[in-house]
């Protein structure tokens, strides 16, 4: 019996030096998908309070590109669906954690138009660390709707 096994690729952008973004590839499989700053292509407006979320600060503002695409200049396609899932590993500061009674209660979320959507919840297998051991939250992702920001909130 063959089975396929997987690679996962560390990305880390210096814009964004409080993310790294783990992108899975199957054996064999040879196109790599990779992250890329949008900042300087797209224009972020997002509130900074909504229903269940107050913007703390924004981590990044990103997309993911097969790495063909990116060769030949095509940002026009960003890959919204993984599977296996990208996983986000985020670093909370010493600031953020000012913001809130406790660590428990950061959020992390990425803006849609006209709302944020929570990914600091168990549908995406999240977990926050505590300070003393990493000051890191882990989060697991099966879609990214093109190029969203990120951010932490409580």
């Amino acid at each position: 019996m063959r089975v396929s096994g997987i690679i996962k690729i560390a990305h880390g952008l210096p814009e964004f030096p409080d993310l790294i973004v783990s992108v899975p590839r199957r054996i064999g499989q040879e196109i790599e998908i990779v992250p890329v700053d949008m900042t300087e292509r797209e224009t972020s407006h997002f509130a900074e309070e909504t229903d269940n979320f107050t913007l703390i600060r924004p981590i990044a503002n990103i997309a993911l590109f097969r790495s063909d695409h990116l060769a030949i200049g095509n940002f026009e396609e960003p890959v919204k669906e993984f599977d296996p899932p990208i996983e986000f590993r985020v670093r909370y500061s010493d600031d953020d954690l000012k913001q809130v009674d406790d660590f428990s209660q950061l959020k992390l979320a990425y803006w849609v138009p006209e709302r944020w959507v929570i990914i600091s919840d168990v549908f995406h297998e999240y977990q926050i660390f505590e300070r003393d051991f990493a000051q890191i939250a882990e989060v697991k992702l099966w879609s990214w709707s093109g190029d969203p920001t990120l951010a932490w909130g409580k």
